[in-house]
Formats: structure tokens, C-alpha cells, sequence
């Protein structure tokens, strides 16, 4: 049989690593010396984009691929255990945390003693930066960037966003 792919993958968590077309010459299948990785051979074809089946399929114990269905977003992970996918809380608070970060740098002006505004304004900047503060806590289950309630800045104020 033909070899059309040569798989590196994980051993310990059997995470397809990298997937690419055989050349003329290809390693043998097997565990690489001095890492936690092995070579597999692929011999049958892959439908659609490479990267797109490496990241949807895994290998079980019998060296099988395994379809792991279609990852349901980019804070999801595989779990060997179980073998499902679970939503990974700690990548995606790091990246609310970033923009909430974002967000306050880009009004911290509004804090200092000789701002250019009101006392009243001031005011409503320092609760705009509370509800900031405090949105990991208040919304312990989200698990969208669309589904974080960010506050609206006062008066209209323009505050460039990620985009996500």
C-alpha cells in the first residue's frame, strides 16, 4: 500500500501534531528518539484541507484515526479521557481579561486628578471601569466573546474593541 501522509502526533495525549504529503522518502513509522512524539503513516487520502482533518481526528491505543467530530470553537479542547470536547475556562477568561485590560488602559485618563472632565463625569467613568472589573465574576458561565455584556462607555465615548 501507498503511503499518501506522514502523521507526527503526541504519545501521551495522541494529538495529531502535523500531517503533510510524503515526498519521495519518508521516515518510518515509530516513536522519534529523545521526545514524546511517533510517526504514523497514512495511507488513504484525505477529504477537504489538511489541517482541517489533522485537527478533527486523533489516535486511539490501536493506532486508528478517530474522528473527534468538528471542534465547537477556539476555547474548546480535546479531553483524551473522556473524549469529548470541553470548553477550556481558563484559555478563554485569559482572553476576556486581555480586552477588559484593553478597554480600561484606553480610559485610565479619565482617572487622574486634572482630567479634562467633570467631577460627575469622572463619576461615570470610574463605574464603567468597576462593571469592567467586574465582569469575570459576574459572568462565571459565558462562554462566547459575543456573550459578555461590555459595558457601553459614558456618553457615547468611542473604545476600540478586538476583534474576536
Amino acid at each position: 500500500m501507498n503511503v499518501h501522509y506522514i502523521i507526527t502526533y503526541d504519545i501521551s495525549t495522541r494529538e495529531i501534531l502535523t500531517c503533510v504529503p510524503v515526498g519521495a522518502e519518508y521516515p518510518a513509522e515509530g516513536a522519534i528518539e529523545g521526545t514524546n512524539t511517533a510517526i504514523l503513516h497514512k495511507r488513504e487520502g484525505i477529504d477537504g484541507r489538511i489541517q482541517d482533518w489533522s485537527d478533527n481526528h486523533w489516535i486511539d491505543q490501536g493506532y486508528n484515526f478517530i474522528h473527534k467530530g468538528t471542534r465547537p470553537g477556539s476555547y474548546w479542547d480535546w479531553d483524551l479521557e473522556t473524549r469529548t470536547w470541553k470548553f477550556n475556562f481558563d484559555t478563554f477568561w485569559n482572553h476576556v481579561k486581555k480586552e477588559r485590560t484593553r478597554r480600561l488602559y484606553m480610559c485610565d485618563w479619565t482617572q487622574v486628578a486634572d482630567a479634562p472632565i467633570t467631577e460627575a463625569q469622572q463619576e461615570e467613568w470610574k463605574s464603567y471601569r468597576t462593571v469592567l472589573r467586574d465582569l469575570p465574576k459576574d459572568n462565571i458561565d459565558v462562554q462566547s466573546m459575543n456573550a459578555i455584556p461590555w459595558p457601553a462607555p459614558p456618553n457615547n465615548e468611542k473604545i476600540e474593541v478586538t476583534v474576536w
